[in-house]
Parts: C-alpha cells; sequence; structure tokens
C-alpha cells in the first residue's frame, strides 16, 4: 500500500556531516578573523539584530500586508507592538548568538588543523 523510501546513502550523509564540521578556508578564515575583531557583541547587533530581524521583519509584514484585510493587519501589528518589537530582537540575537559561535568553532578547528599540517 504505502511504498518504502530508501534512505539517503551513507556517503552521502559522511560528506554532509564532514563539511559542516570541518574548518573554515583561508579565505573563510580571514574574513572571520576580521569580523572577529570587532567583537560578538557588535556581530550579534548587527548581523542578527539588525540585518536578520529586520529582513525577516520586512518581509513578514510584507507578505500580511498583501495576504489580509488591513483590520485584521492593525490589530494584529499595532496592538501589541512592544511585544513584537521583543520577539523580533530576542529572535535575532539567538540567531546571531548560534551564527557566531558556528563560525568560531570552525575557526578553531581550522586552526587546529593549519597548526597539525605544520
Amino acid at each position: 500500500m504505502f511504498r518504502r523510501y530508501a534512505p539517503p546513502p551513507a556517503r552521502l550523509n559522511r560528506n554532509v556531516r564532514r563539511q559542516m564540521s570541518d574548518g573554515m578556508s583561508r579565505r573563510q578564515a580571514a574574513w572571520w578573523q576580521r569580523l572577529r575583531r570587532h567583537g560578538r557583541l557588535r556581530f550579534v547587533l548587527l548581523y542578527g539584530v539588525v540585518l536578520w530581524s529586520g529582513i525577516s521583519t520586512l518581509m513578514w509584514v510584507g507578505s500580511m500586508w498583501f495576504t489580509s484585510d488591513r483590520e485584521y493587519f492593525a490589530r494584529t501589528f499595532f496592538s501589541q507592538p512592544l511585544t513584537l518589537i521583543f520577539a523580533v530582537v530576542l529572535g535575532g540575537a539567538v540567531f546571531g548568538f548560534l551564527v557566531w559561535e558556528f563560525n568560531e568553532m570552525r575557526y578553531r578547528r581550522s586552526l587546529e588543523d593549519d597548526r597539525a599540517a605544520n
């Protein structure tokens, strides 16, 4: 009745895991070194709160503007603006922090690989 699908090949899974856990290339490491000089707080605020939250909010508000009626739009966005702002800023901060930690992990691994190669 139902058709069973085979899981993806193990080789593919290993390649994806290996690439995600590998260190950075030299070009990526140089880019990250420049960014990390400015500190974690600036990265989280700029890339997480301002960019990610800002773009996500604009896309969400834009899609709601075109897909809902004006009364629902006004009730949703203007009834509790502080809650909306808090949720968006918190989500952006969490996203920025996770991206920072992921890049730090990859950067440290690439430094360890460089030391082991030399």
